[in-house]
This record gives C-alpha cells, structure tokens and sequence, in this order.
C-alpha cells in the first residue's frame, strides 16, 4: 500500500514537498503521471495528472527511502496528493512540529512571534520537556497554571475574526471593504448587485487578524441569483463574530438580519429613493467614503478601531507569554496538573504531549 506524507508545513506556502512510498508507490506515481522515477539523489521535471488546471507541474526527486515530489504550495493541490494515502494512519506529529506548523499558518507578526515564543525554553516546548524528565513538583505546577489562563486570549492571535458587513445595495459595503484592506480588493460601482458571492479581505489591524466580509445588498432585483446571494449574505452573517451594519447617511428602511448588527456605519453613498433617516446609535460612525490620502487612512483607523472595540479587543494585543495554544494541549496541561500525585500517569501525559500521541 502506498504511503504519501506531507513534509513541508500545512497551509498556504509558495512550495510543498509530499513524498510516496511503500509498495505501491510506483503505481500511484504512475497513476498520477510519472511513469519513470529518477534514481535517488537526481530528480526531472513531470507533469501531474491532477490539479485544478492543465499542466500542474512537479520536481520529482529520487531518494532512498521513496520518492518526493516538490508541487505548488496549494492546499486543494496538496489535500488531493494525500487523499491517494493507503499506508494507515499518519505518524503522531511531535509538539515542536506542531508549533511550527502553527507558525507557518499564523495570520499576523503577533501570532507568529507567539507560536516561536513557545519553543524557547520557558515556552510551551520546554516545560512539558522538563516536566516529562523531572516529573510532578511546586515550580512545574507553577508555570503550568499561567499557561491554562492565558490561552483564551492569546487563541485570538491565531484565529481572524470575521466582520460581515451588511446593509442596502449601494450603500458602500464594498468601498469601504476596500478602504479597510488599503486598496482596492472588491468590484465597486454605481450598478447594483455587483457583489454576490462574500468577498474576504484579510489584514491585521493592531495586531489582531481581522477578516472582513463583503456581502451582497439588500434590495437587489429578485431574480433567482439575487436570492441566492442573499441567502448567502445572511450565512455569512450568521456565522460572523460580528456583523456592521453599512447605511446611507440619510438612512434607508432597517434590512432583514439588522438587529445583529453591533456597530453601524452610516456612509456618503446616495441615499436610495424612499430612504428614512436613520435613528441614532451609541455605536455610530459616520465616515467619508470619498476621503482621500490621509483623510482615507483617519477612516480607515476610526473603523478598524470601532470593530476591535465591538469585538471585545484591547488597543494592544496581550504580549506573546507562554501560553498554550490549542484546546487539546490545554486538556493535557490540566490533566498534568490533576496528575500531580500520580507520576507514572503525569510522566504518560508529559510523553504524549511531546510526541503528538493521544494522553489517554
């Protein structure tokens, strides 16, 4: 049975190396195009048969102990290599891959800066190393309480939150989706409806992962894909961690969904005919879509700074201390704790942790 195993970082990267091997490895390797397997220590350029376009090309490099092939860096590429993986199940990946893993995926310097800080030897890496040598004592117990605390907050640092803004067709939802990312990123004009699908626009905005999601408009015409786009808008809507109600100024009747809303802003776009003025909110902000240069960037900041308010974000992330990072390394920390008294099973947990098992 073959075996096909990923040896570069999950997630998003220019380059991936997946190596097969196993028994049945030349029939995949077949399978997927490459009928001939360079010799180890040389390699040739193939072109694989899969992808999600024509001539997905590979370096096909010969090794000892299977075959790599260095691909594009697409995970939808990559998860279709991995998905021809007969060989049982994949290897325990270790604490410190792990880490590195994360950092590879981390949305922003603070992220990236926390999941390195865990591989120092007062972060996470090191006190479950020194817990598993020395076993249960005071100082281990001690350093593995502030990590359990502090993960809620530091988690945020890993995980964009996702800002959909809703409201009217032509109300100014996508230009100010762009004057949120710093440049132009979603189709903007005077027809109506031009945004259908939620467009992503990712930065980082103090420190803390935003994703903000533009939406299609309330109002458009009812035709069959106009319906579809807004049932998508409220999908979106209801799976956000917050959702911005955008309105012209002079205010238009309030949409379906509008009471989600925790923060609105209230924009220079036209008002459409019929529109009623708006009733004021503690949450308002009233901004100038057409601001320029500066004045764009003062906008830019007030928004960003009135969604991590709504958000429940600091001005300043939390410093990159220790602190676990995922829910199943929090349940081992505790359950470390709980095992004080018990060494062989504290010394079980500690050993788990670091090779990627299962506590148990």
């Amino acid at each position: 049975m073959p075996r096909v195993e990923l040896l570069t970082p999950r997630g998003e990267a220019a380059l991936a190396v997946v190596r097969v091997s196993g028994p049945g490895a030349p029939a995949l390797l077949a399978e997927l195009g490459i009928a001939e397997v360079p010799p180890p220590a040389s390699l040739a350029v193939r072109r694989l048969r899969i992808g999600a376009g024509p001539g997905e090309q590979a370096v096909v490099v010969g090794t000892e102990d299977g075959t790599e092939l260095q691909v594009h860096g697409s995970p939808l590429l990559v998860a279709r290599l991995l998905a021809h993986d007969d060989g049982g199940p994949p290897a325990p990946v270790g604490l410190r891959q792990r880490l590195l893993d994360l950092a590879c995926r981390a949305p922003g310097r603070e992220g990236l800066a926390l999941c390195l800080r865990q591989l120092e030897p007062d972060g996470l890496l090191g006190i479950v190393r020194r817990a598993a040598a020395d076993g249960p004592g005071p100082a281990i117990l001690a350093e593995l309480r502030p990590l359990v605390a502090g993960g809620d907050l530091h988690r945020h640092l890993m995980r964009r939150a996702t800002v959909a803004l809703r409201g009217p067709v032509n109300a100014g939802k996508s230009t100010l989706a762009n004057l949120c990312a710093g440049r132009p990123r979603v189709v903007t004009g005077p027809t109506p409806g031009l945004t259908r699908d939620p467009v992503a626009v990712d930065l980082v905005h103090r420190g803390w992962p935003l994703r903000i999601l533009d939406t299609a408009g309330e109002g458009a015409t009812d035709d069959e894909l106009d319906r579809e786009a807004a049932a998508l808008a409220r999908l979106a809507a209801d799976r956000a961690d917050l959702v911005v109600r955008v309105e012209p100024r002079r205010g238009t009747p309030a949409g379906a969904g509008a009471e989600q809303a925790r923060l609105r802003v209230l924009t220079e776009a036209p008002a459409p005919r019929g529109a009623v003025p708006p009733i004021p909110g503690p949450a308002d902000l009233r901004v100038d879509l057409v601001a320029e240069g500066a004045a764009a960037e003062a906008v830019r900041e007030r928004v960003l700074d009135a969604v991590l308010v709504a958000l429940g974000r600091p001005s300043v992330p939390p410093p990159p201390a220790p602190a676990w990072l995922e829910p199943d390394q929090r349940d081992a920390l505790l359950a470390l704790a709980d095992a004080a008294e018990d060494r062989v099973r504290w010394s079980r947990i500690a050993r788990s942790l670091l090779d990627g098992r299962s506590p148990g």
